[in-house]
């Protein structure tokens, strides 16, 4: 009787597994054809919820792994015709699928998948190309002063623009705290790091078809009033669609003044590093009144430069990430239904795209209200949207991001080292 039980449970035990393997597959198989999609209607949009935290693409991973997949989709105007598994197998913690893809213009590819035990893509190679690797830790030289003070101008995007020197030709950048470092327009360098006129197409596939735009050139030397850098480098690729009217020939961000803390000025039109042991004293002999808010990071390594602030809208407490390259502030629109009703002058717009430039359907409107700490914030411009593609890879998820919106209404001090969001009355 004892043995028959046993058989039972064993088979069971069988039925189980084969079962949950059968799911997995088909859940992963589910993703493929996602990515299919993907490539086919030349978005990444609907495949960033399919992405692990710790996502690889074409030998690069965290968010230059996303920006690669995101180029490749693109930028290769490719549609898929076919496709077929060709392999499987699977181990203890991951499952690997391998296809073959049959593009309309450069005929067959194979792509391989690896999937972790979530069903989300560990690891994708999807179209065999050649990509260059910028450094992973750019050494910048920092003056030693306890204050800079830069002018910046703002876009009619309400992005702030400063002037940085690229091999001693002066440029424009965009500050960006939810980029992880520099960043180049590759509209205006070329593979030795000049600038120049026309788009760069260096990034290959294993037949020499060029990928627009993606690309890491070495540039001689960088200079951002006294922080400095030589012989590194960079990551670029095309950015202009952020332009409107205004060259940008890249990004500044977070690796470039993370020892400092921000001081953002709007009506004077000014961005003051200053070192975060002179803070406290700067606000002394200020005699400014303020308020100070904890602001919290990401831990895991892709996102611990984004810092996120807790927010109240009515009874409703979500956590936003702060960036001071986002116009306006933005909502996810999940929250829609809930929220509606704090929202006047609302209308329905196309939102820009940061990665590709597309457009997409969205609600906008003024938010009545938002309490962050004890600092009301009335009437600020909003728009409400799918924001998937932010929480692909983070392990605690945002509800949105503020901006502009809120760093602009009085002056606001964003200090990094000691994880705190200063509002100054």
């Amino acid at each position: 009787m004892r043995t028959n039980i046993t058989i039972i449970c064993v088979i069971l035990f069988l039925f189980f597994s084969q079962g949950a393997k059968a799911q997995s597959i088909t859940e992963c198989e589910k993703v493929v054809q996602e990515t299919v999609n993907a490539i086919n209607n030349h978005s990444t949009e609907g495949l960033q919820k399919h992405l692990s935290p710790d996502f690889e693409c074409s030998g690069q991973k965290g968010n230059v792994a996303t920006l690669v997949l995101n180029q490749i989709v693109v930028q290769l105007n490719e549609h898929v015709s076919k496709y077929e598994k060709i392999s499987e197998s699977k181990d203890e913690n991951s499952l690997t699928l391998v296809y073959k893809f049959t593009y309309s213009r450069v005929g067959e590819r194979t792509s391989t998948f690896v999937f972790n035990k979530e069903n989300k893509i560990k690891r994708l190679n999807l179209f065999a190309v050649m990509v260059k690797k910028a450094d992973k830790e750019i050494e910048f030289e920092r003056p030693q002063s306890k204050m800079i003070s830069i002018p910046f101008e703002i876009t009619s995007d309400n992005l702030i623009v400063v002037t940085a020197m690229i091999n001693g030709e002066k440029c424009k950048f965009i500050i960006d705290s939810g980029a992880p470092s520099l960043y180049l327009n590759s509209k205006y360098f070329k593979a030795n790091g000049n600038k120049k006129e026309i788009s760069l197409n260096n990034s290959k596939d294993v037949n020499g078809s060029s990928i627009n735009g993606q690309d890491v050139i070495a540039v001689d030397s960088f200079n951002f009033n006294g922080i400095q850098a030589k012989n590194i480098k960079v990551m670029m690729s095309d950015l202009s669609h952020l332009e409107n009217g205004l060259e940008i020939h890249g990004l500044i961000g977070y690796s470039i003044y993370k020892d400092f803390d921000l001081l953002f000025d709007y009506q004077n039109k000014t961005l003051t590093l200053i070192a975060p042991d002179y803070t406290d004293t700067f606000l002394k002999e200020n005699k400014y009144k303020f308020s100070e808010i904890s602001l919290s990071f990401n831990e895991e390594k892709s996102f611990t430069h984004i810092p996120c602030v807790n927010a109240q809208i009515d009874k409703i407490t979500l956590l936003l990430a702060i960036d001071c390259g986002a116009g306006t502030n933005l909502l996810d629109s999940q929250l829609w239904t809930q929220l509606k009703k704090n929202i006047k002058d609302i209308k329905t717009t196309d939102l820009k795209g940061a990665n590709n430039g597309n457009f997409t359907e969205v609600h906008t409107g003024k938010l009545r209200g938002m309490k962050i700490g004890n600092k009301k914030f009335k009437n600020t411009e909003t728009v409400f949207s799918n924001i998937d593609h932010l929480n692909a890879t983070r392990s605690e998820a945002i509800q949105g991001l503020i901006g502009y919106e809120i760093l602009s209404r009085q002056k606001t001090i964003l200090c990094y080292k000691n994880r705190k969001l200063i509002f100054i009355d």
